[in-house]
């Protein structure tokens, strides 16, 4: 189909980019899926070690990201979903493989040896903005009168690596950030983050989100444009509303990339 959004529109489909959707059980499904495009998702939070049984977490329920990762999985996408520490289960799908971490660290790894791959990266996972220094060593710290101080240090930023990673490898990459604020501080912080951390789009949503079944966002574009969905929409509608919107985005930089700025061959 024909990718679009409200600020233009493209003729090019993402049947473009390879995005061929065999039959189920075609002979030759496992050879067009590896020509399909890939979206790399990360969902969930991560869990930071204070000792062996403790850590520093959040409320993330990755149900979002994993939404996402089944939308873009049903609309012809390759998925690749990194999932942190959730309950839910990975959405079942045979365009999705689905890679687990726990920490920053296990994240920043997974990053680094598949965004390469990925044509659209989606950066839903809630990762820590501090950890502790150090992890308690000989099993579980113990409580004492004297109470306890944390060091903590600052986790690396993962979405701004990705961005200068992509800017370094000169990658035709589309990359959407999230942002979760207070609502009165929601439209700022999603326009500084885009700034800062060089990506194409931040997806702005409210802190009620967290581990809701239902989302209300708007979308700001690195054009200056923004998009967003009427009203509040389950985490699953939004997710294929933002499937379709991150296809358009795609579509827009292959055509800005083309030499002839079509995009395709005449």
């Amino acid at each position: 189909m024909a990718t679009k959004r409200s600020g233009g529109s493209t003729s090019m489909s993402l049947s473009g980019l390879a995005a061929v959707r065999p039959a189920r059980g075609s002979r030759v499904a496992a050879k067009r899926d590896a020509e399909r495009p890939v979206m790399l998702i990360t969902a969930g939070p991560t869990h930071e070690p204070i000792d062996a049984v403790r850590f520093i977490g959040n409320r993330s329920s990755g149900k979002l990201g994993a939404a996402v990762a089944a939308a873009a999985a049903e609309a012809g996408w390759r998925v690749l979903l990194l999932l942190g520490p959730v309950k839910i289960e990975p959405p079942k799908h045979r365009l999705i493989a689905t890679h687990r971490f726990m920490t920053t660290a296990d994240l920043e790894k997974l990053l680094g040896k598949h965004q390469a791959d990925a044509d659209a990266l989606i950066m839903a996972a809630a990762v820590a903005d501090f950890r502790p220094g150090a992890v308690a060593k000989g099993g579980k710290l113990r409580r004492t009168a004297k109470g306890l101080t944390l060091k903590l240090e600052p986790t690396p930023d993962l979405l701004a690596g990705c961005a200068k990673a992509r800017a370094r490898k000169h990658l035709q990459q589309v990359l959407v950030g999230f942002a979760l604020e207070k609502r009165e501080e929601l439209e700022a912080s999603a326009k500084g983050k885009l700034v800062r951390k060089g990506v194409d789009a931040v997806v702005a949503n409210e802190l009620e989100t967290m581990e809701a079944d239902t989302i209300r966002a708007k979308v700001f574009i690195a054009d200056g444009s923004t998009e967003a969905p009427k009203g509040r929409l389950s985490k699953v509608e939004f997710a294929h509303w933002l499937v379709e919107l991150t296809e358009a985005l795609v579509v827009e930089r292959a055509l800005s990339a083309s030499p002839c700025g079509c995009g395709e061959a005449h």
